[in-house]
C-alpha cells in the first residue's frame, strides 16, 4: 500500500494535506534502507493495559524531575500534573542515592529525568551531568533518557 493511501486511512488524519512529491520522496528512500524497529515508550508512572501492550511495575523506568513539581510556565495542557507522579531529584546527590537504591533495591533498567521548564521553557540539567555520567559509567547497561524541553545552540 502506498504511504498516501495509508495517511488517508487514519482517522486522526483525515482533514490533513500532505504533499504528494514530500510523501513519494520519503517513500523512495525508506525502500533504500533496511527496515528498522521503531521502539515506543510509555510513561511507568501511569497505569495503563492493552491486549498488545502490558504495564510495568511503576519502578522499572521511573521520571525524576530535578524540579519537583514545580513548573515556571503551568501550560494549560498541563498544569504542572505531569510532575505530580514524579520523584523529585532536586539536587545531584538526591538524583544519585534514589537511582543506586532503586537499582539495587527493585532492579532498575533505566529512568527519565525531566522537570518543570523555566520561563524560558528550558529545563537546567548543566549540574546534573557529572551524576549522569557516574552512573552510565558504573551501570554500563542502565537506560536514561531525558527530557530536553527546548535547546539553544551551545546545548
Amino acid at each position: 500500500m502506498a504511504w498516501l493511501d495509508a495517511l488517508a486511512n487514519i482517522e486522526d488524519l483525515e482533514d490533513a494535506s500532505f504533499d504528494a512529491a514530500l510523501v513519494a520522496d520519503f517513500e523512495r528512500r525508506a525502500a533504500e534502507r533496511e527496515p528498522r524497529l521503531i521502539r515506543f515508550s510509555t510513561p511507568t508512572f501511569k497505569e495503563y493495559s492493552s491486549n498488545e501492550l502490558k504495564g510495568c511495575n511503576k519502578n522499572s523506568f521511573p521520571a525524576f524531575s530535578i524540579t519537583a513539581g514545580a513548573c515556571g510556565l503551568n501550560c494549560d495542557h498541563c498544569q504542572k500534573k505531569i510532575l505530580e507522579p514524579m520523584i523529585p531529584a532536586t539536587n545531584p546527590q538526591m538524583l544519585d542515592t534514589k537511582v543506586r537504591h532503586l537499582i539495587e533495591a527493585e532492579g532498575l533498567n533505566g529512568f527519565l529525568l525531566s522537570g518543570g521548564s523555566n520561563k524560558r521553557n528550558e529545563i537546567r540539567y548543566s549540574r546534573y551531568m557529572p551524576v549522569v555520567e557516574k552512573l552510565k559509567t558504573d551501570f554500563p547497561d542502565l537506560k536514561i533518557a531525558i527530557h530536553s524541553a527546548l535547546l539553544d545552540e551551545s546545548r
